[in-house]
C-alpha cells in the first residue's frame, strides 16, 4: 500500500501549497515594507507639522511686549476716559 504523501498527485499538491505559502510570505514582506514605508511618511509629515508649531509659538511669543504695551495703552485711555467722565460730572454739579 502506497503512503498517502507520496503520490504523485499528493507531491503535485503539496509543491503548489509550498509555492502558494511562498508568494504569500512575498506578498505579506511587501505589504509590510509598504507599510513601514507609509509610518515613516506619517512620521515625516508629522514632524513638518511640529516645526510649523514650534515656529509659530516663537513667532507669537515675540510679539507679546508689543500686545503687552496695546493692553497697557488701552488702560490708560481708559483711565483718561474715566478721569474725564468725572471732571465733567464735578462741572455739572458745580452749575447746578
Amino acid at each position: 500500500m502506497q503512503n498517502l504523501y507520496t503520490t504523485p498527485e499528493a507531491a503535485r499538491q503539496a509543491k503548489r501549497a509550498y509555492k502558494a505559502l511562498q508568494n504569500l510570505e512575498q506578498s505579506d514582506a511587501q505589504v509590510h515594507a509598504d507599510h513601514r514605508k507609509y509610518i515613516k511618511g506619517v512620521a515625516d509629515s508629522e514632524l513638518t507639522k511640529k516645526r510649523s508649531d514650534a515656529s509659530t509659538a516663537r513667532h507669537l511669543h515675540t510679539l507679546r511686549p508689543e500686545y503687552a504695551r496695546l493692553g497697557f495703552g488701552l488702560d490708560r485711555a481708559e483711565n483718561k476716559a474715566q478721569q474725564r467722565i468725572e471732571e465733567l460730572k464735578a462741572k455739572i454739579k458745580e452749575n447746578r
